[in-house]
């Protein structure tokens, strides 16, 4: 589960490494393991783009840090409006 937040406004966005903490950018694994908590993304890039749908098409690829490694989340989809 990938959640970041944007200004009811913005029409695109396109951020990268520390960057990511602009958009207050969090992932959480769903799994039974021992860290299901949403962690802070700190480096990868994220980017979006807002059609005249209304509909965003997103993509990322993004590394979250946990105790065991690090997990690579890499991804391109459109989100319905």
């Amino acid at each position: 589960m990938l959640v970041f937040e944007l200004a009811a406004d913005q029409e695109s966005f396109d951020v990268y490494g520390s960057d990511l903490t602009l958009l207050n950018t969090h992932f959480r694994i769903i799994c039974f393991c021992s860290e299901t908590e949403f962690k802070k993304v700190t480096d990868g890039c994220l980017q979006g783009l807002k059609n005249k749908n209304g509909d965003w098409f997103v993509q990322g690829n993004l590394e979250v840090t946990y105790t065991w490694g690090i997990r690579e989340v890499k991804f391109d989809m459109t989100i319905e409006n």
